[in-house]
């Protein structure tokens, strides 16, 4: 993954990169791992050679989630995502990190 490292120790931090911004009444700052979106669905064989094929989650699945969504309270929002990677995912290879915030005024 090369996203923001998200709950990581001081010795691993990779650069100095700091991110700046301001939310505005009714925003969304949704921080997850990669956890989520390379959570692997449930195995199927491929038709062409026979090999098991896992689909990742993705960005795409988990942005479509938070915009059909964002009308929800944080804790709501955060419940929503994870029975969807849940019920999405064979077996949890990885750990899971997700926060929501949300500017109310």
């Amino acid at each position: 993954s090369s996203g923001f490292l998200l709950g990581i120790l001081d010795e691993a931090v990779q650069g100095d990169d700091s991110y700046k911004f301001q939310l505005k009444k009714g925003d969304l700052l949704v921080l997850y791992s990669d956890g989520i979106t390379e959570a692997k669905n449930v195995s199927r064989k491929d038709s062409h050679d026979g090999e098991i094929e896992r689909e990742m989650f993705g960005e795409e699945k988990l942005h479509k989630i938070i915009s059909e969504n964002r009308s929800r309270t944080p804790k709501q929002l955060i419940d929503v995502i994870l029975k969807a990677v849940d019920s999405w995912m064979s077996e949890q290879d990885d750990d899971i990190t997700l926060a929501v915030i949300k500017r109310k005024r």
